[in-house]
């Protein structure tokens, strides 16, 4: 349980690792980079397409270590006014790969603190 993992931390030590954790693995930089357009990724097929294949049961389940270059059937992590990190029917960009991986390894390494909405 979390609970074990941070028994005996203070909040200075709990907010140092955090904070450690991410910029050690540039998620700042990387959460930029998926809303700049030098860093967008290559469209495919329009949002509406890749939701009929969706439904259709046409998507592979794959491990985010393998989802580069493959088409996103369904949006992932809105983030704030509702904006989607990755969008149906875009490739799934190195950006938004290696920024999900550092978000995996977060919620596995500092449980408890899963982000849900960014």
């Amino acid at each position: 349980s979390h609970l074990d993992k941070y028994k005996g931390y203070h909040i200075r030590q709990l907010c140092q690792e955090m904070h450690d954790f991410y910029k050690d693995r540039n998620v700042s930089i990387l959460q930029q980079r998926l809303f700049l357009y030098d860093y967008f990724p290559e469209y495919v097929m329009n949002p509406q397409e890749a939701n009929f294949e969706f439904q259709r049961g046409k998507g592979e389940l794959v491990p985010l270590s393998e989802a580069e270059g493959r088409i996103a059937l369904e949006g992932a992590l809105p983030y704030p006014p509702g904006v989607l990190c990755v969008q149906p029917g875009e490739c799934w960009s190195k950006t938004a790969c290696d920024y999900f991986l550092a978000l995996e390894e977060g919620i596995n390494k500092l449980p408890g603190f899963a982000p849900e909405i960014q």
